[in-house]
């Protein structure tokens, strides 16, 4: 299948998108990731799709939170 945007892994400027499942069923309930990402200035844009039953509980702050820890640990930045 071909994609919207060619995945480049190799690129310092690359998205990254995650899937997100439930940890009670396993079930995939979203997704979380950066786009928009400038590895010159260090900087990125996080974006995040939960399905609404996620809503209400606090996964998207939980969620961003995490990646943002990760992409810092990860830059050395």
């Amino acid at each position: 299948m071909p994609y919207a945007i060619e995945p480049n892994p190799g690129s310092p400027n690359a998205m990254l998108r995650l899937a997100v499942a439930s940890r009670d069923t396993g079930l995939l309930v979203g997704t979380v990731g950066f786009h928009s990402v400038s590895a010159q200035d260090f900087r990125a844009e996080a974006g995040y799709d939960l399905s609404p039953e996620m809503w209400p509980n606090g996964s998207a702050t939980n969620l961003v939170g995490v990646l943002v820890q990760w992409g810092y640990e990860q830059a050395g930045r």
